[in-house]
């Protein structure tokens, strides 16, 4: 189709996380299992996060103690 030649950098080419692994690891197994575990893990941070900030704001029903 031809959009392979139109390929470029991105903006994150250079981060500590690139390509699927862990920048100064030099074993390939390993750079990519530690990338994908704090993956994994950032991604659970956040949701557990957007969670919490959610689960504040909702409105409990009149006369109920919030849940603990």
């Amino acid at each position: 189709e031809g959009f392979a030649d139109a390929e470029g950098g991105h903006a994150t080419a250079e981060s500590p996380l690139a390509g699927y692994g862990v920048e100064g690891v030099d074993d390939d197994s390993l750079s990519t299992g530690l990338a994908g575990i704090i993956g994994v893990a950032i991604t659970f941070g956040v949701a557990m996060i957007l969670f919490g900030l959610i689960r504040s704001r909702r409105p409990t029903a009149e006369g109920a103690s919030p849940a603990t």
